[in-house]
């Protein structure tokens, strides 16, 4: 039988959220690079979608998914160039957010990969400001 700290790290493993999870999603080029949104991953096919990605990666994400997925799965890094990251919990999460995309064009790697997922209590509020951001900066 599991105890309750047991029981809640084996559910903090397997998903970061009640399970919501959207798939990912092609979201175009940005500097070059491939980018995907994924809401609610779990974090097991997380890290074995940033592991099967063919080219290197800036991921941008909750600081608790980066931090759950580097606990269980340390080797993630091999692949994530760069972990870029916003606090959920803040009234500064649009300017967090925003902050971490204008870094994008300095750290563009081609070819590459660019992963925003979002697991917390403003998802769809960063995933529309994610979505605002790149119909800016995207090219038609």
């Amino acid at each position: 039988m599991m105890s309750g700290n047991n029981l809640k790290n084996e559910q903090q493993k397997t998903s970061f959220s009640v399970n919501r999870d959207s798939g990912l999603l092609p979201k175009g080029k940005l500097f070059g690079m491939d980018v995907f949104a994924w809401t609610y991953p779990t974090v097991d096919v997380l890290y074995q979608t940033i592991m099967n990605f063919p080219f290197p990666m800036i991921w941008i994400g909750n600081k608790n998914e980066m931090e759950a997925l580097k606990t269980a799965y340390p080797n993630v890094a091999e692949k994530v160039t760069l972990f870029l990251t916003f606090d959920e919990n803040t009234s500064d999460n649009l300017l967090a957010l925003e902050h971490q995309l204008a870094k994008l064009g300095q750290h563009a790697i081609k070819p590459g990969i660019l992963l925003f997922t979002s697991s917390d209590n403003n998802t769809e509020f960063s995933v529309r400001k994610f979505n605002e951001y790149l119909d800016l900066v995207q090219l038609k």
